[in-house]
């Protein structure tokens, strides 16, 4: 099973490459952009590029998962980010006719999944295919400074080292970066997509 690999030592450099310096100034623009040209609640945030899928669990019956589910869409939706949610609760998904309970058989068969002592870590966030935790983790990322990097595709979030935001492939720790939700299921509306809370709908959105 493929598992976020740990953090690398930072190195400490007496001048910063070409390579650092353009990601600095790419997030830059992305921020300039974000602050000038958000639209209020439908506005998504402009520096995103990667695809962000956060597994939750709406039983109430686990508690903790439950609450922490909460959190990370939280932080999600604070960010501006859009990201589709998947019910790992299967009446859930088989009441509200979604693919939920599909895709999350097969990422668990494809081992895309982390997990623990109680079995698959609930909540947790995939971004780009990578699995980088549950809510701490995410929130971790964020304090660090590293969510907006990566999430813009200017981190890779298995290693966190910097790399091109066209990278199909991390050039560091050679992790391939995979879309989870198709066009297709985005068509059929066949899974949920959220934006600051709220349903996201792309062709209402557009009118």
């Amino acid at each position: 099973m493929k598992v976020r690999q740990e953090k690398r030592e930072r190195s400490v450099y007496g001048g910063c490459s070409n390579a650092h310096v353009a990601n600095v100034v790419n997030l830059f623009s992305f921020f300039f952009l974000i602050f000038f040209s958000s639209s209020g609640q439908d506005a998504i945030s402009i520096m995103q590029e990667a695809e962000i899928v956060l597994i939750t669990t709406s039983l109430m019956g686990i508690k903790s998962s439950f609450f922490s589910s909460l959190r990370a869409q939280n932080l999600l939706n604070c960010k501006k980010f859009l990201y589709v949610v998947v019910d790992s609760n299967r009446d859930t998904s088989t009441a509200k006719n979604l693919k939920d309970e599909e895709l999350f058989n097969q990422w668990k068969e494809d081992e895309l999944l982390q997990s623990n002592e109680n079995g698959i870590l609930l909540p947790q966030v995939l971004i780009d295919g990578v699995s980088i935790g549950n809510d701490i983790a995410l929130q971790n990322l964020e304090d660090e400074g590293n969510l907006d990097f990566i999430v813009s595709r200017l981190k890779c979030p298995n290693c966190l080292q910097e790399k091109s935001n066209t990278d199909v492939q991390c050039p560091h720790c050679k992790y391939d970066y995979v879309s989870l939700i198709s066009e297709e299921l985005i068509r059929d509306n066949a899974v949920v997509r959220m934006l600051q809370g709220e349903l996201y709908n792309e062709e209402e959105t557009a009118e």
